[in-house]
């Protein structure tokens, strides 16, 4: 049974909240950047994002609902990555939905979004340099990984490494989804 200690807020949003106000005000007390940008939690890389992967396993119209609230004081403290309409404005915590996350909510958000999706890597379209990025349903404005069961995605790797058809599967897919604006994540 959940406490009000052991919930979303309590278990993350508290601690990152704390934690990366902690760290900033380290780096302005030592006068260590004359910046007014926000540092992330990476002391050898200040500019380095943390990704918080919200997994929706199920019910995703009701956790969304519930989700947006507890990242208010996140949002209101300027820590979270956004889409202002026409680019992505990194901060010092991403927050990415993953699992079921119901995208079409993320996409409602056109002209402020701190929410951003775990595309179906699988889903991707091949594209050569010729294809408009807008052809696909999936960019950096809406979404922020590329994500696929390795087995499913490139299957079982041998001793002797990967064949030629699963090297040249990997790098389609990672260049499709870097071609996107998206990182890739592969699981399993």
């Amino acid at each position: 049974m959940l406490s009000p200690a052991t919930n979303l807020r309590g278990i993350y949003i508290d601690p990152l909240l704390r934690m990366i106000r902690e760290q900033n005000t380290k780096i302005k007390a030592l006068n260590l950047r004359n910046e007014d940008k926000l540092q992330g939690m990476v002391p050898n890389d200040p500019n380095q994002t943390l990704v918080l992967l919200m997994d929706f396993d199920s019910d995703p119209e009701r956790v969304w609902s519930q989700l947006l609230p507890h990242l208010e004081p996140l949002r209101e403290a300027g820590f979270l990555t956004y889409f202002n309409g026409s680019a992505v404005v990194q901060g010092p915590l991403t927050i990415v939905a993953t699992g079921n996350g119901p995208f079409h909510r993320i996409l409602e958000r056109s002209t402020f979004r701190d929410v951003f999706y775990d595309a179906p890597l699988l889903q991707l379209l091949p594209l050569s340099d010729q294809t408009p990025l807008e052809s696909s349903n999936y960019g950096a404005q809406n979404s922020y990984y590329a994500s696929a069961d390795f087995r499913v995605a490139i299957g079982n790797v041998n001793s002797n490494g990967f064949s030629g058809k699963q090297l040249s599967d990997v790098r389609q897919q990672v260049q499709t989804a870097h071609r996107l604006g998206l990182k890739v994540r592969y699981w399993g």
